[in-house]
């Protein structure tokens, strides 16, 4: 066996019975009287003349491999495409495709920066998992993003070629939990595609009211919504943005194997304009907090800037931080701090040395850039 045949044959293990049937079923092909009673046919008729014909068994057997090899080739042949072409739409042919798109002048050969491709993926990645969560366990913030759910999405969802024009990741979304497979159709959870659905009504709501001049009301519809966005959503969604001149747009082409309902958008585009108001209605869904002193964070100095220097020469100014989260759900985002001379001091030997600084303070985030404001107690911390 050749490199192609192996591969040919790893794919052909994933696609199951009921999903060549449902394919089939899907495309135009029906089932046909057959002299056999072992196996199920299925043909493309013209007129009363069979085109192409496959046979599938009533039940599992243990040449899986070569009836689906088979019925790939018939399909192809039938398509005009090729085994491997015919393989792969079988292969996502039970899931939801989300075309996630990342636009900007920046981007328009089809790269992006290779710190701005992680920041998307893994932003990408938060987004479906809020998105998830949301419908498991309802709440306006979720410290932890985590759950059994959310630990089979990233397991069994598939991640797709990029496209040409821009920066775009193709994500195969299951539409549900493998345990659905043991229940009848009406009892499936198909937990993965309400999630979708709930991501793209939310965001739909969400940029609509800025368009429409009324952020405002977003909040009272979110609260009537079936399923509540998150903060978490909402600020993943900004976040994957990369950059503040960046647009990200969701196309998806639902799986004809569950129908969606006609009110659930299949495009969104999240811009530039939308921005200030998903990081008003996220601050508003986090949890308020009373003491801003009682806050201390943790930082890497990674920039300085010198504004202005005391009566013994010494610098003041402006520190970059890169702050870490106060929980493992946040991100690590970048701050702008006003050092005194002592603490622009304090901060140059950090960054020198490669060592973190603690400190106190209010922080003010706006997207991914914040500020630091009443800054006190700055200091070198051992790593």
């Amino acid at each position: 066996m050749n490199v192609s045949e192996d591969k040919d044959v790893v794919a052909a293990e994933r696609v199951s019975f009921e999903t060549l049937r449902a394919y089939l079923r899907a495309k135009g092909w029906r089932v046909v009287a057959s002299p056999r009673h072992d196996v199920e046919t299925f043909a493309q008729l013209e007129g009363d003349n069979i085109v192409e014909a496959i046979q599938l068994p009533p039940g599992e057997s243990d040449r899986h491999v070569a009836y689906v090899l088979d019925a790939a080739r018939a399909i192809a042949n039938f398509e005009g495409t090729s085994l491997d072409e015919a393989l792969q739409a079988l292969k996502v042919f039970g899931r939801d495709r989300v075309s996630c798109r990342l636009a900007s002048a920046s981007v328009e050969d089809g790269t992006v920066p290779l710190g701005d491709a992680v920041s998307f993926l893994a932003n990408i990645s938060k987004i479906f998992s809020a998105a998830v969560k949301d419908v498991v366990r309802p709440e306006s913030y979720h410290k932890k993003v985590v759950s059994s759910e959310i630990n089979e999405l990233m397991d069994s969802a598939r991640f797709g070629q990029t496209e040409r024009g821009s920066f775009v990741v193709n994500v195969f979304m299951p539409l549900g939990m493998s345990s659905d497979a043991d229940r009848p159709e009406s009892e499936r959870g198909h937990v993965f595609r309400k999630g979708l659905t709930h991501l793209m009504k939310s965001l739909t709501m969400a940029t609509q009211a800025v368009e429409a001049g009324a952020p405002e009301l977003f909040l009272e519809q979110n609260a009537r919504a079936d399923v509540a966005a998150s903060a978490n959503l909402l600020e993943a969604t900004d976040n994957a943005r990369v950059a503040d001149d960046s647009e990200l747009e969701f196309s998806v082409e639902w799986s004809p194997t569950l129908p969606v309902g006609a009110d659930v958008p299949s495009h969104v585009r999240v811009a530039k304009e939308h921005s200030a108001s998903f990081w008003k209605w996220s601050k508003a869904y986090r949890p308020q907090v009373k003491e801003p002193y009682a806050s201390e964070f943790l930082a890497k100095v990674v920039g300085l800037v010198a504004q202005d220097r005391d009566e013994d020469g010494r610098p003041s100014g402006i520190a970059t931080l890169r702050i870490v989260g106060e929980d493992d759900n946040d991100d690590v985002f970048e701050a702008s701090a006003l050092l005194n001379a002592a603490d622009f001091l304090v901060a140059n030997g950090a960054l020198m040395s490669n060592s973190f600084v603690a400190f106190h303070g209010k922080c003010e985030r706006a997207r991914k850039k914040a500020t630091i404001e009443e800054l006190s107690k700055f200091r070198v911390v051992s790593q």
